[in-house]
């Protein structure tokens, strides 16, 4: 499974926005992402997040402490279940609780994480395997809700911060860099019960790593797409010159008639 923490347009300048949304959720989908925590820092970048993504990928957005107060789709959802190799993955997410303004706080309804949690996580308990959440949380609150709320079997969130892997089955937290500057590789085993994390991996993702064709073909062409709107956009106004036909015309004027059409007032 490909899952995503959230803030997938973090700190995007307006007229940027729609360009960045769209080329990461078309390489999203190329790749082939599941599901993706819904994080504060994605509403804030538009008032459309969720439908647009809604439309443009497959992928399922989650968040246990924000809802809709007046449901109008099925986009997001408190939780969901992937069942893989026979394994059923009970897979939430939680953002900050920090108040959202304007039109955002008039839609939706945020809760304290841990409360959301305490709800959700015994439900997802019951219908899963393996409870994975995804925290837009700092790594050490990410911890503490982990701490606090029994059943959570593995917590990803984004921290800068660097960590020790070797801790993270017993600490069941792992925290990767942000802006798609690393990948995290979690591998679970089955073999025995209950399911556990046999390896973990940071994957930095630099210019090591080869480019998947069909992903950069992707971004080339929104890049060129947007070039071109840009250009078109910064475009002087240059008024249309005259036809040829006007032009033959205008010669076969006298010169009292030509005078006459030609010296106007300029007016601004």
């Amino acid at each position: 499974m490909l899952l995503d923490i959230g803030s997938i347009v973090h700190h995007s300048e307006k007229d940027k926005f729609e360009f960045k949304h769209d080329l990461i959720l078309d390489t999203m989908n190329t790749m082939g992402y599941d599901v993706m925590n819904l994080s504060r820092f994605d509403l804030k970048s538009s008032l459309n997040f969720l439908e647009h993504t809604c439309k443009k990928s497959d992928m399922t957005l989650v968040s246990a402490n924000n809802s809709l107060k007046a449901p109008d789709n099925e986009c997001l959802a408190p939780y969901v279940i992937k069942t893989v190799n026979g394994v059923k993955i009970g897979i939430t997410g939680v953002m900050f609780d920090l108040p959202l303004k304007g039109a955002n706080a008039q839609r939706y309804s945020i809760e304290r994480p841990h409360l959301a949690l305490q709800r959700i996580i015994p439900e997802l308990k019951s219908k899963s395997d393996f409870i994975i959440l995804l925290s837009e949380l700092v790594a050490n609150d990410t911890q503490e809700l982990v701490d606090m709320i029994p059943g959570i079997d593995l917590a990803l969130c984004i921290d800068n911060s660097p960590v020790n892997t070797a801790r993270v089955p017993e600490t069941k937290v792992m925290s990767i860099i942000d802006k798609g500057q690393e990948l995290g590789v979690i591998t679970l085993e089955n073999s025995d019960q209950p399911l556990s994390i046999k390896h973990i991996e940071r994957v930095s993702l630099d210019n090591t790593i080869p480019s998947d064709p069909s992903v950069k073909k992707i971004v080339d062409d929104q890049t060129r797409k947007a070039f071109l709107a840009k250009r078109k956009k910064n475009k002087p106004n240059i008024p249309p010159q005259p036809s040829k036909d006007d032009m033959m015309k205008n010669l076969k004027l006298s010169p009292e008639e030509f005078l006459k059409q030609y010296d106007k007032p300029i007016t601004d």
